[in-house]
């Protein structure tokens, strides 16, 4: 997990990497609420995702967890 602090109002998510070995275990999605945490706790208002939009695996898992996805 890769995070940056943009903005005052803004963290950015730069990666969110997990060993194939143990994908569908729930660690992608603990590392993002631990993103959430960090943001709050920063008092960021805005938690930004970074991902290439033909990368249809994360598109799917940050939609799940019920991101929007800008084009």
């Amino acid at each position: 997990l890769s995070l940056i602090c943009k903005q005052e109002e803004l963290l950015e998510v730069l990666t969110v990497e997990v060993d194939p070995k143990f994908h569908r275990q729930g660690i992608g999605s603990e590392m993002m609420k631990f993103a959430e945490v960090v943001a709050e706790r920063e008092g960021k208002q805005q938690l930004r995702l970074v991902t290439n939009k033909r990368n249809i695996h994360a598109v799917s898992f940050f939609k799940q967890l019920g991101y929007k996805i800008n084009k």
